[in-house]
């Protein structure tokens, strides 16, 4: 069992019981407190300082610490926000884009900035000490695909879905980040009262999230990085018109994260070099 929390309530009271259960704890927020300014409580106030107490409380007393949740704030420092994470010695420490799609792209300039953000972060990541514990799931996913590797997770273009989402009420759910964009793929209309997990398992719901071709653009199956970067996210590839047949959203910013892995990879490996040169000269 896990739970994500904002760390806002967190207490040693409720921590020991988390603990007695053995219920991992990850705590969502978005670094240092310029990178954090989005998350305001329900006053519209700075929420900075109770997510920084209780987010080290939790660091110290879970037992089951699982890291933290960071959605991307471009106009922060990517060298200074995952410090500040480091800070804590979290085992994961997950960094997401914020979710859009071609019909409601997201605030901030956010598209066109992601890229430098990403690619930043991970210079710092594979270069600074300390890091060596801390698993960063997207930037170690770009390098395994870079590597030749599958992604753990589905940042990068459909995997075969290993996971859905039971809401509080009993309904099932797909792939909670589409609420970006709607009900599709993410209101099964299930419930734990009517529907058995192994029939939500052979759902076309399910299914759905690892069509792979089917459902991905032309100019994207025509790109030299498609085996890296599949495609992108599914949720920012929407659009009313083409359904998920789009590039995604961040097309232009996968494209410079990952020239950035491929040159790091060139440089410092010898895995899968023939391969990784070749693409590099098409850029």
């Amino acid at each position: 069992f896990g739970l994500q929390t904002n760390a806002t309530l967190a207490t040693e009271k409720i921590i020991d019981v988390l603990n007695k259960y053995k219920v991992s704890v990850g705590v969502s927020m978005d670094g240092y407190n310029k990178a954090n300014e989005f998350r305001v409580n329900h006053k519209g106030e700075d929420s900075f300082d109770a997510i920084h107490k209780g987010a080290l409380l939790i660091s110290e007393k879970a037992k089951y610490f699982s890291g933290f949740l960071c959605v991307i704030n471009v106009n922060s420092d990517p060298v200074k926000v995952l410090d500040y994470f480091k800070s804590f010695k979290p085992p994961t420490v997950d960094l997401l884009q914020p979710f859009g799609n071609w019909d409601n792209l997201p605030h901030n300039d956010t598209v066109g900035k992601l890229g430098e953000w990403l690619a930043k972060s991970f210079h710092h990541y594979v270069s600074e000490p300390g890091f060596d514990k801390i698993k960063i799931r997207i930037l170690d996913d770009a390098l395994k695909t870079v590597l030749g590797g599958k992604p753990s997770v589905d940042w990068f273009g459909n995997i075969e879905p290993d996971y859905f989402i039971v809401t509080t009420d009993g309904n099932y759910e797909g792939l909670d980040t589409l609420k970006v964009v709607g009900t599709i793929g993410r209101e099964l209309n299930l419930s734990v009262s009517d529907t058995s997990i192994e029939q939500i398992r052979q759902s076309d719901f399910i299914a759905m999230r690892s069509l792979g071709m089917e459902q991905t653009a032309k100019k994207c199956q025509d790109c030299h990085i498609f085996k890296w970067c599949g495609g992108g996210y599914l949720p920012t590839r929407f659009s009313k018109e083409d359904n998920f047949k789009n590039t995604s959203i961040y097309c232009e910013d996968l494209k410079l994260l990952f020239r950035n892995v491929a040159q790091w990879c060139n440089e410092n490996t010898e895995v899968n070099k023939d391969f990784i040169s070749q693409t590099l000269l098409k850029y």
